[in-house]
């Protein structure tokens, strides 16, 4: 069973859901994207804005992660 698959399954059976990808999946794909030198950096980055206890924080950081990625690591920015 592909991904695919199971995200067209749940938007045919849940309408109007959102797909959210599971944390640690959405992290390996982010570290593929980083030389191993830079990885701690972005994880710490990532890691800021999933443990933020409100909403305006976590995208406050997230703001801040992408200015601060997207000209060293624009596709991860």
């Amino acid at each position: 069973m592909t991904s695919t698959y199971i995200v067209k399954t749940i938007g045919r059976h849940f309408q109007g859901v959102l797909w959210q990808r599971c944390q640690v999946h959405f992290v390996r794909n982010i570290c593929s994207l980083v030389r191993k030198k830079n990885r701690s950096r972005v994880i710490e980055m990532v890691r800021e804005i999933t443990i933020a206890q409100t909403y305006i924080t976590a995208r406050k950081r997230m703001d801040e992660a992408i200015e601060g990625l997207e000209k060293s690591h624009p596709r991860v920015a």
